[in-house]
């Protein structure tokens, strides 16, 4: 069953209603993973801010990417938190996976909305590496001396992006790298560009962010300690574990709630 009174039967394709986020739409390839393997074709429509780094980056077999500008099936329902199908298209309101399950933290209420185990999310997509951009940023900026630790605090699509509180016990004798508000995310740097810098960092400390999933998917290290800081907002329910301990499958990760 894909959701509560529709079943795999009653559809041949899926629109999914997930366009913001870089974080999100990596993680819910889970999701898109398992309507693929049942045969049902995929349309993903993503924020231009994100459409040509995840075509660059995330190209999956049955999975056609737009760019939300275009047209699309459903695109007038887009506010719209409920289930629906039309011409055997089926809708999937993955953004407003939150409000069926208040109090779940929003990234695990995605797979409660399809009633499907997160699992090792890494193993269900294949994110491609673009060496020659990460070499191009790594000319760009200043990087410290190695050994380094790698910190980011900013979390969120621009302009509405974030920045968390959190003190970084960095290894007295690491020196550091940073980002901005500025820096993480624009339309000529994404964050698939920093994969290279993550993964010759000694240490990490990243609030949950897509960062983190990139983290999780690549970093070869089991020995580096790799701080994730959560960010739970004050409605979500402390019933409900810090959603990183579900979520992120590497080893090294060491969890601060917030």
């Amino acid at each position: 069953m894909a959701a509560k009174g529709v079943n795999l039967g009653d559809f041949d394709s899926v629109v999914i209603n997930q366009p913001v986020g870089l974080g999100d739409i990596i993680f819910v390839h889970g999701i898109i993973d398992w309507f693929v393997s049942h045969g049902k074709s995929v349309l993903f429509p993503v924020d231009p801010r994100y459409y040509d780094a995840v075509q660059r980056h995330m190209a999956m077999y049955g999975v056609q990417y737009t760019d939300f500008e275009n047209y699309f099936p459903f695109k007038e329902y887009f506010d719209s938190p409920q289930f629906l199908i039309s011409s055997r298209i089926l809708y999937v309101p993955l953004t407003f996976s939150y409000l069926y399950f208040p109090g779940c933290p929003n990234n695990i209420s995605k797979y409660l909305l399809l009633n499907r185990p997160i699992g090792d999310w890494r193993s269900k997509l294949k994110i491609i590496r673009n060496q020659q951009r990460e070499a191009k940023l790594r000319k760009e900026i200043h990087l410290p001396h190695h050994p380094y630790a790698f910190i980011n605090r900013t979390y969120g699509t621009p302009p509405n992006t974030l920045k968390a509180a959190f003190e970084a016990e960095v290894h007295p004798t690491f020196t550091t790298f940073e980002l901005d508000l500025n820096c993480r995310f624009s339309f000529t740097t994404t964050p698939f560009d920093y994969i290279g810098l993550l993964l010759e960092a000694s240490e990490l400390h990243l609030v949950e962010s897509s960062l983190c999933y990139l983290a999780d998917y690549f970093y070869p290290f089991s020995e580096n300690k790799m701080h994730c800081y959560d960010r739970r907002t004050a409605g979500e329910s402390p019933k409900y574990l810090v959603p990183s301990a579900f979520v992120y499958r590497h080893p090294s990760w060491i969890f601060h709630p917030c």
